[in-house]
């Protein structure tokens, strides 16, 4: 018997995107062949460009240099006089590094290198036929092309990261500032780093393999890097294998591992390609596969600037921080918030979706209060399941479908064999604490809460389920105070399941009870928790809407949520001088 607003539903299929072809790769072909049919002679054009020339990207010279010599030693900041040929018989001079080492390999008619003002530049040259000087601070980092003249060659301050554009006066130089950044070397960023932590199944993983044995006949055994998660066309059409070789297997000791002859990586730390969108193709035509993508492009129009103020935290999903790469990404993330914090000069603000809001709470958790005082100015929670979600336990009874669209073209039953063994779908399980005897599953034999999860493992036959839950259940089910200002963002009025009818059998897909109460994936009393914060200490906890009938996936690209976040990266300047 169903009754007050909760309702059986079927849930609407989505067409699966169409990938568009790239047209770039047409015109890569055609440099490529281009390339092939005039050998040296496409090379050979670098070096008579008008513009400059990155010296470390130069070909070694077509003749080794004969004879060189220092002249006489240069003033503080200056460039080495040095004599270089290429032949004895040659009068082409050419600049020296200023610690005397190799030789640019850049003719110059002049005796002297340009002499390098401002900035203590490890390298400075004269191109040929335009009066560019490039220079290269001890760190490492290129600074700006001087706009000036060759003869002064004089090397701009100005930060690269904050700066748009320079404007040469008399000896030296005035910084144009980017939205966002200050100070009279653009140096300053007037906002505060934001770091983004990626929800599960949210971050690009490759693989690569070299396996002894392979599943079927077509599953390949040996393969260079390809894009493990996500690639539609994949996964629909060698289900079997992309499910066996994202699949996790375990120790003795109950460590999660990769399959053997697996090998698998995540890209671009502390950038956001690999969790800014899954699918590049797809995303020309289709936001499914956006993560992030909405968001940081918001943030950079705004003045941020990825990889210096916009950090992205990209993880392997499939683990939490009961396992070593749990625990390794964390200790990563710690050091990103310290680096963003002290290359900035202001505290971090974390932006979470869904899992990434648990990784979040454990990471607070375990840092001292002064660390946290010191580093974090706010946590800004989109959509995170703290007491758990209901769909985790179809997920480790029958499997959910991962990709919104494939519904009518893939069994959920080939897909859960691997997401049976994902640490991360323990942890997502509903907490027994907050669910409490609230049936979840009916079953052929009886019905299951929260509470009666071990039991539920053994009548599915999947034992390792409870030992995976066990690592897991006690990560984040208290949901201890993170000691941190808290922005908490959900969404309600979306059908959600309640209850899974499975009396039928095992084997059979359920009938589902939904009701209105949560974001299509978690429930409001699971995203609301973190309003049982509020007044445990002085930082202010918000807990606020995004409005109505915006689905789990759709949270953190929604306009209200990135209104909230620029709500709360305004908040946060009012209190803050830089």
């Amino acid at each position: 018997a169903i009754s007050g607003n909760q309702r059986v539903l079927f849930q609407p299929f989505a067409p699966d995107p169409t990938q568009q072809a790239n047209p770039s790769m047409l015109r890569g072909c055609l440099f490529l062949a281009l390339r092939g049919a005039l050998g040296d002679t496409v090379n050979a054009g670098i070096y008579q460009s008008e513009g400059p020339v990155d010296p470390d990207d130069e070909p070694e010279p077509a003749h080794k240099t004969v004879d060189s010599m220092e002249l006489e030693a240069p003033p503080p900041g200056s460039a080495i006089r040095c004599l270089t040929r290429r032949h004895r018989d040659s009068h082409e001079f050419f600049c020296c590094e200023s610690d005397g080492g190799r030789c640019l390999n850049q003719p110059t008619n002049r005796t002297v290198c340009p002499v390098v003002a401002g900035m203590h530049c490890k390298r400075s040259m004269r191109y040929p036929r335009s009066g560019t000087c490039r220079c290269k601070d001890p760190e490492e980092r290129w600074c700006f092309d001087a706009a000036g003249s060759a003869e002064q060659g004089q090397c701009s301050k100005c930060s690269p990261e904050g700066t748009a554009k320079l404007h040469f006066v008399g000896d030296g130089f005035v910084c144009f500032c980017k939205e966002g950044f200050g100070g009279s070397r653009c140096e300053h960023s007037k906002l505060p780093p934001v770091i983004l932590i990626p929800p599960f199944a949210g971050t690009t993983i490759w693989a690569k393999l070299h396996r002894h044995n392979k599943l079927y006949a077509w599953c390949f055994k040996d393969s260079e890097w390809f894009r493990l998660w996500l690639t539609p066309s994949q996964l629909l059409l060698s289900t079997s294998c992309q499910v066996d070789n994202i699949m996790l297997e375990y120790d003795d000791d109950m460590e999660p591992r990769n399959k053997e002859g697996v090998e698998t990586k995540v890209e671009d730390w502390g950038g956001t390609s690999s969790i800014d969108c899954l699918t590049p193709n797809v995303c020309k035509v289709s936001d499914l596969p956006v993560i992030y993508g909405t968001l940081s492009n918001h943030l950079v129009n705004r003045g941020y600037v990825r990889g210096y103020s916009l950090l992205g935290a990209p993880y392997d999903w499939r683990y939490t921080p009961a396992s070593k790469v749990g625990q390794k990404f964390l200790d990563d993330l710690k050091q990103l918030v310290e680096d963003a914090v002290a290359r900035v000069g202001h505290k971090a603000v974390l932006v979470s979706h869904s899992m990434g809001g648990l990784y979040a709470l454990y990471l607070l958790s375990q840092q001292s209060q002064e660390w946290k005082d010191r580093h974090i100015a706010e946590w800004i929670s989109v959509a995170t399941p703290f007491g758990g979600a209901r769909m985790s336990v179809r997920t480790m009874v029958s499997g959910v479908i991962p990709v919104a669209g494939l519904d009518f073209l893939l069994s959920s039953f080939t897909t859960m064999p691997a997401q049976r063994t994902f640490q991360a779908s323990s942890w997502l399980l509903p907490v027994g604490e907050r669910f409490g005897d609230t049936t979840l599953v009916m079953g052929p034999s009886g019905n299951y809460s929260a509470l009666e999860l071990p039991k539920l493992f053994d009548d599915i036959g999947f034992p390792l389920g409870h030992r995976i839950w066990n690592t897991t259940k006690n990560l984040t089910a208290a949901t201890p105070h993170p000691g941190v200002a808290v922005t908490c963002l959900h969404s309600t009025q979306v059908p959600t399941p309640i209850r899974y009818d499975y009396r039928r059998g095992w084997l059979h897909q359920p009938r589902v009870t939904y009701d209105y109460s949560g974001d299509g994936t978690a429930c409001e009393l699971s995203l609301r928790l973190c309003e049982t914060w509020q007044g445990e200490t002085e930082h202010e906890i918000r807990s606020e809407s995004v409005g109505d009938g915006v689905n789990h996936e759709d949270c953190i690209k929604h306009d209200r949520t990135i209104q909230k976040v620029e709500e709360a990266l305004s908040r946060i300047l009012k209190h803050t001088a830089w």
